[in-house]
């Protein structure tokens, strides 16, 4: 699913792969401020199949993927025509993502689960599959509070966040190793992980150097222009004068202007908080 602000990605999906019709690799429905992108066909299932082989997942996804495959070459072989094969599609169902839902474990009351693959961690991780995950994952943050310590009363804060659930947790800590620099904490309900990075001289060294060489895609790239106009500003110590954070606050609040709607249905979202100019 995409922001219906987000046409860059729109594009580039179409592209995993020059063989089939564009009906092949799926079609866009709007959905209100969402386009949901659709491969139902079992030609489109096969391209996107051949291209996570040749680019895998590195998260737990890849259990589902797998499983999923694993389907797909069921009805290729139309097997799901046969009771068996549609026991053992059932089966591998149950095995993925939230597993049956009530009325499938009612009709088919002896299914049985197939195991589910054990997905190793990994410790090695390309450049590109970080920015792509920081695209999927990544929250960008500009926090301003009040401060005692600051003569204006305020102070400004970067923020990164990038969230997981908590079966990754092995890939979510050696990725915090890669970057060298965040912390990790558990989210509350114990079922995800983040890696938040606040610390501005890791942001200037670690961070921007990596989004600046590997670019974002999207609506994501520009929530990280926004965020990294307001550096360029901390850099300066503009957010120290009045005029200086009255402008963060101006780039802040068009920020959330843009991203009101999207934040209810799960964007990424930058908190309204103290967003008025003196």
């Amino acid at each position: 699913m995409h922001n219906s602000r987000s046409t860059t990605e729109k594009g580039k999906s179409k592209g995993l792969s020059d063989e089939g019709s564009l009906s092949d690799k799926g079609s866009f429905h709007p959905n209100k401020d969402l386009y949901i992108y659709f491969i139902d066909s079992l030609k489109g299932l096969r391209i996107l199949i051949n291209h996570v082989v040749a680019y895998p997942l590195k998260t737990q996804k890849m259990a589902d993927f797998l499983l999923f495959k694993a389907a797909v070459s069921l009805l290729e072989n139309k097997e799901h025509l046969t009771l068996l094969g549609l026991k053992q599609i059932v089966g591998i169902k149950a095995s993925m993502n939230l597993g049956l839902s009530a009325m499938l474990k009612v009709s088919f009351p002896d299914y049985i689960p197939v195991i589910r693959p054990t997905i190793e961690g990994t410790l090695n991780f390309d450049p590109w599959w970080i920015v792509g995950f920081i695209n999927a994952e990544g929250c960008f943050d500009v926090l301003i509070g009040k401060s005692a310590s600051n003569s204006l009363g305020y102070k400004v804060q970067l923020r990164l966040r990038i969230s997981q659930h908590i079966r990754d947790l092995i890939l979510i800590e050696s990725l915090l190793s890669t970057l060298n620099c965040g912390s990790l904490y558990l989210y509350s309900n114990g079922r995800a992980v983040v890696i938040t990075i606040v610390n501005f001289k890791d942001i200037t060294n670690n961070i921007l150097p990596l989004l600046d060489n590997h670019s974002l895609e999207g609506t994501k790239l520009q929530d990280y222009l926004s965020w990294k106009r307001v550096h360029k500003l901390m850099s300066e110590g503009s957010h120290l004068t009045i005029e200086g954070l009255n402008t963060i606050r101006t780039i802040k609040w068009e920020w959330i202007q843009e991203d009101l709607i999207p934040f209810t249905l799960g964007r990424c979202f930058i908190s309204i908080l103290d967003y008025r100019p003196f």
